[in-house]
């Protein structure tokens, strides 16, 4: 079997991985030197922090329109944004000069965290 210049002997490769000062398993001979490399590049990725979702205009909701995302009656919401509830049971609200607003990833995670 010949093997074309396209393709590099298995100890050409082990020895560019050496050149490049990848890190290579502590045991020679456990892994293939392909999973050598690939192993040292995952190392190099990092972690990504999340990043917040971007602000939308129509996460801002009404009674309304939270009651009919929700399915639920327009009493039901103001019952749960009501004062006399505990704050763990109140739904997440936002008061602008008297109305009532919300935001709708608020909410979902408020759903998230009481399973009403």
């Amino acid at each position: 079997m010949e093997k074309t210049p396209s393709q590099p002997s298995g100890n050409k490769r082990l020895a560019d991985a050496k050149s490049a000062s990848l890190a290579l398993p502590p045991y020679p001979g456990q892994f293939g030197v392909q999973d050598a490399l690939n192993m040292a590049s995952v190392a190099k990725l990092g972690l990504v922090p999340p990043q917040p979702a971007p602000f939308r205009p129509d996460d801002i909701l009404t009674p309304d329109q939270l009651a009919g995302r929700l399915q639920v009656p327009l009493s039901w919401v103001y019952k749960h944004t009501d004062k006399s509830r505990s704050s763990r049971n109140r739904l997440p609200v936002l008061k602008c000069d008297g109305f009532l607003r919300f935001s709708w990833t608020d909410v979902c995670a408020w759903l998230r965290s009481n399973k009403v």
